[in-house]
């Protein structure tokens, strides 16, 4: 269902003339990582919806990370395709760092329990660091998660995390809502 959502407001935009397309994430749940074809399903809503697979991002959280062999294999599989595949609430699972650096993810989002409370605990603004820089390094783009104030966005900017998300710069929209907020028709 989500899916079809996803792909059926890209195709909304895309008619209206929206280039390039932004790209919409979806989170996968366990079950659907074991379906052996849960690409093939991407890829066959996409089309369905003449729109490009691409615009679809694949969000994995944590948690999911245990079957460390199936989420390379996805994303090796994603790769292949151009579709972009990220590491949710990073830090408040296992944070395996054993394995992190096999898997190619393309972004890591940073959970926004660091966010809140990195301007008022020197520790966690430390380990905030910390990871920026540890993705950087693995060549990953990182978001953080949960940014509700202008002194969290000064913090992040200060420490290199270039990609934000929460309610300071958008909060969720409905397809008509997101038209009639940037003038489409």
């Amino acid at each position: 269902y989500v899916l079809e959502r996803v792909a059926e407001t890209l195709a909304k935009l895309a008619d209206r003339g929206v280039a390039p397309l932004p790209f919409i994430a979806v989170n996968m749940s366990g079950r659907q990582l074991a379906e052996s074809d849960m690409l093939g399903v991407v890829t066959t809503v996409a089309e369905k919806h003449g729109i490009d697979a691409r615009a679809i991002k694949i969000e994995i959280t944590e948690s999911l990370m245990l079957d460390f062999e199936r989420v390379g294999e996805l994303i090796s599989r994603c790769d292949a395709l151009g579709i972009k595949v990220a590491l949710d609430d990073f830090g408040t699972g296992y944070s395996n760092l054993g394995h992190l650096h096999k898997l190619q993810f393309s972004t890591v989002k940073l959970d926004q329990g660091f966010v809140r409370q990195m301007l008022h605990a020197p520790r966690c603004h430390a380990i905030v660091k910390a990871i920026v820089q540890m993705v950087h390094a693995l060549d990953s783009d990182i978001v953080a998660e949960g940014v509700e104030t202008q002194e969290q966005l000064d913090a992040l900017a200060a420490l290199n995390c270039r990609y934000i998300q929460g309610y300071l710069i958008g909060r969720p929209q409905t397809y008509d809502e997101m038209r009639g907020n940037h003038g489409l028709t």
